[in-house]
């Protein structure tokens, strides 16, 4: 999975005029420093973190900014949870995570089961995340972008 760093994705944020950001897989933050900076203009960012160490780490990170709210918890349940809070009028921009969790940040003390094995939900939560965002906004005629 690539970083939102590496993207381009100003002109993305502009053309559908998204305020809010929500992201699966909050990692160390990269995602959510890139998008607190004032020329993105959003005024809420939702990330989420199934790994309790990473999550806390983050919270700690961006305590300062009153936007940002970071769950501990998985993209499905974040989702289901967020979305019916969040008005049809505000635009999201979606960054969903596409791989199990601590794929990308194994602190060295802590294996990557169960989150690497077993249930594909769990190993791979973009498709149900891509399901329950079709449910909750897309059905629904809301213009969102998902990347």
């Amino acid at each position: 999975m690539s970083a939102l760093r590496d993207i381009q994705i100003i002109q993305w944020i502009h053309q559908y005029n998204t305020k809010v950001f929500f992201e699966t897989g909050t990692g160390l933050g990269s995602g959510l420093m890139r998008m607190i900076q004032p020329e993105y203009g959003m005024k809420l960012l939702i990330s989420c973190e199934i790994d309790k160490d990473l999550a806390i780490h983050s919270q700690r990170t961006f305590s300062f900014d009153t936007r940002v709210h970071i769950l501990n918890t998985t993209g499905p349940e974040a989702l289901s949870d967020m979305l019916p809070r969040i008005p049809y009028q505000e635009p999201i921009f979606f960054w969903l995570d596409s791989h199990f969790a601590n794929a990308d940040y194994n602190l060295g003390h802590k294996p990557l089961v169960p989150h690497s094995d077993g249930e594909v939900s769990i190993r791979l939560p973009i498709w149900r995340e891509v399901e329950i965002i079709k449910s909750l906004r897309v059905d629904q005629g809301i213009k969102d972008f998902i990347l």
